[in-house]
C-alpha cells in the first residue's frame, strides 16, 4: 500500500485563497510516494457525506483529513495513483465512481 500524506493547503474557513466569493471549505495536498494532488472539499459537500454532523472546528478539520484520505484509499482501491486526477473537488469522485458516496458513508 502506497504511503499517502495529507497537509492542509488553507486552514479551515472562509474561503478557499482563490475561491469564488462566498464559497467554504478545505484544500489539501495529499503526497502518494513523490506524486502530489490538490483536493478541494467544499464545506456543503462535507456536510452532506456526513449528514450535517456538528463539531467544533479543530475536530471539523482532523475530520476532513480523514474523509480525503479514505476517499484516496478508496480510489486507489479501484485506480492507480497515475490515473487520478491531479487537482479535483471531492465532489467529483462520484461523477466517475458512482458507489462513492454510499461506500464512504460506511469507511
Amino acid at each position: 500500500m502506497p504511503n499517502i500524506k495529507i497537509k492542509s493547503k488553507t486552514e479551515i474557513k472562509p474561503p478557499f485563497a482563490e475561491a469564488t466569493e462566498g464559497r467554504s471549505g478545505w484544500k489539501f495536498v495529499v503526497s502518494i510516494d513523490e506524486t502530489e494532488f490538490e483536493v478541494e472539499v467544499e464545506e456543503e459537500y462535507w456536510q452532506k457525506l456526513t449528514q450535517g454532523k456538528e463539531m467544533s472546528a479543530c475536530t471539523e478539520l482532523t475530520e476532513v483529513k480523514k474523509l480525503v484520505k479514505r476517499s484516496f484509499d478508496f480510489l486507489l482501491a479501484r485506480e492507480s495513483k497515475e490515473s487520478i486526477l491531479k487537482k479535483f473537488d471531492l465532489s467529483a469522485i462520484q461523477k466517475y465512481f458512482p458507489e462513492y458516496e454510499s461506500e464512504i458513508r460506511r469507511m
